[in-house]
């Protein structure tokens, strides 16, 4: 059985609608397991039932209810956490996720030439090759805790599901580069280009051997230039992995690339942005198609499930291209 006919057999189609089961702590525990020994790229009827799970347990989760875990950042102690994990377990998944992502970005020694992605949430990625690390998009409750390891970080768009002031005053401090075209400046019309910090058609940037091309698309009917995607290819040696994350891009016609090849195309499937049409526009090597289960949405407004992701995965395959579904811990090798 193929991997789109698996996810259809199996993967809850309830979109909108809480799932009539509530998984305990213990389940989601069990599920989180099943999800770190298996792989997005190859994905197993195993890890399907698990994602079923771990979706039983987000549906419990309201807006109100993740920003309230958010903002209390780092400052919940042991007992709260235990109270909070046991009443909400996709969060208890949710932060395991990230110790799972920090701890291997750590120890992963990526050779020359390599690279390696790992899904924190929504649209965020972080990046390990052999020279550097960076984030695109990282949004997380325990986001700084990333600091130490990154060179610099990528904000597509001023959508707090693509970033935390956290993590962009964190980089200010520490003087590493925030790529973005509204941090700091509020009115979005004050260049900083040295910084990272811009407002304008397209920049270049070199970080050592990285380069980052970012130039401007429309969110929406109302929010024109709003998103910067970014383009970046990361090394100097000809086939070096070239990462697009167009953020959310509603039209796919906006979308361009200056590298004669785009490796991994990170993808908003449902914000108007027809993937199908991105993919023979860009031809990457394999879209990776995110921003789903987002909790600043509710179930019923646009929190995409994980079947929706598969079903837009299923568009991009039709064109013969690649596509998977990525969730929060996976890790992803550059080949």
């Amino acid at each position: 059985m193929t991997t789109q006919d698996l996810a259809f057999e199996i993967l809850s189609n309830r979109a909108g609608v809480a799932e009539p089961t509530a998984p305990t702590l213990a389940d989601v525990t069990s599920a989180a397991e099943i999800l770190e020994s298996t792989t997005c790229t190859e994905p197993t009827a195993e890890r399907f039932h698990a994602l079923n799970v771990i979706k039983a347990a987000q549906d419990r989760i309201t807006p109100e209810c993740y920003v309230d875990f958010c903002d209390a950042e780092m400052t919940l102690m042991p007992g709260e956490l235990d109270d909070i994990y046991f009443n909400f377990p996709a969060l208890y998944w949710y932060d395991r996720a990230f110790e799972k992502v920090l701890e291997e970005v750590q120890q992963e020694s990526v050779p020359a030439g390599g690279t390696v992605l790992w899904h924190i949430y929504n649209m965020g990625y972080v990046v390990k090759t052999a020279k550097h690390c960076f984030a695109i998009d990282l949004h997380h409750r325990r986001s700084e805790e990333m600091l130490p390891v990154l060179d610099f970080i990528a904000i597509t768009h001023n959508h707090d599901d693509h970033y935390t002031n956290r993590i962009a005053q964190g980089m200010n401090r520490a003087h590493k580069p925030v790529i973005t075209n509204f941090y700091p400046n509020d009115g979005y019309n004050v260049p900083y280009p040295d910084n990272g910090y811009f407002k304008g058609p397209e920049h270049t940037l070199h970080l050592g051997d990285i380069t980052v091309t970012t130039y401007e698309a429309d969110h929406n009917v109302k929010l024109h230039n709003f998103v910067q995607p970014v383009e970046i290819t990361c090394g100097t040696e000809e086939n070096a992995c070239v990462i697009l994350s167009s953020g959310d891009t509603c039209d796919a016609k906006q979308l361009k690339h200056r590298s004669p090849k785009i490796d991994f195309h990170i993808v908003h499937p449902y914000v108007g942005l027809k993937v199908d049409e991105a993919a023979n526009l860009l031809n990457p090597h394999c879209t990776l198609v995110s921003h789903l289960e987002e909790y600043h949405h509710s179930i019923d407004k646009w929190r995409w499930t994980w079947r929706q992701g598969y079903e837009a995965a299923q568009r991009i395959w039709q064109t013969g291209h690649n596509a998977i579904v990525p969730v929060c811990g996976d890790k992803i090798i550059f080949k």
